[in-house]
């Protein structure tokens, strides 16, 4: 689960050092890291690349999304250089892809139980039992001052506000 995640971004940075690295852009209630893939041509940070980011995995019982940015982020690294389409995305794109928004929820999930039971299943939420998708700030509630938007936030969102608010996706 969590080391398996770990051991298949790792993998694919050592396969392909000039294209990807491992990040992390916090950690989860229970300090599992949030690890990011970044995925580009050059190993800086170049100015003026348009950015992009996919982010997975915010319900923990939901694996598919998971999944999909493995295989994404695999499919891009083994098409580099062979694919026309897909070089020019990753030369011209800074791709960071995030498997697992709540890497704790996906390690208590069961196969199987996702929907129609009460909460949705076990591994929906983090181990503080809060729905990530639901603790964002509400453009319309919660005010634009920087500590109403931070109160009652889970580790997990604050470490992708951050990430979001200090790149420019």
């Amino acid at each position: 689960k969590y080391d398996e995640l770990k051991e298949f971004l790792d993998n694919l940075s050592t396969k392909y050092p000039g294209l990807a690295s491992v990040h992390s852009v916090g950690q989860s209630v229970e300090k599992r890291e949030l690890y990011v893939l970044r995925i580009h041509s050059n190993p800086t940070r170049p100015v003026g690349v348009p950015m992009f980011k996919w982010v997975a995995n915010m319900h923990g019982n939901e694996a598919v999304g998971r999944a999909l940015v493995n295989f994404m982020s695999e499919y891009l690294l083994e098409n580099y250089g062979k694919n026309d389409r897909i070089t020019k995305l990753v030369n011209t794109t800074e791709l960071w892809m995030m498997p697992s928004m709540n890497p704790d929820g996906f390690e208590r999930a069961q196969e199987g139980h996702c929907y129609n039971v009460p909460g949705g299943g076990r591994g929906r939420a983090n181990a503080h039992n809060t729905d990530l998708n639901r603790n964002f700030p509400d453009q319309f509630h919660d005010g634009s001052d920087r500590k109403s938007l931070l109160k009652g936030r889970e580790p997990e969102t604050l470490a992708i506000m951050n990430w979001i608010v200090t790149n420019p996706f």
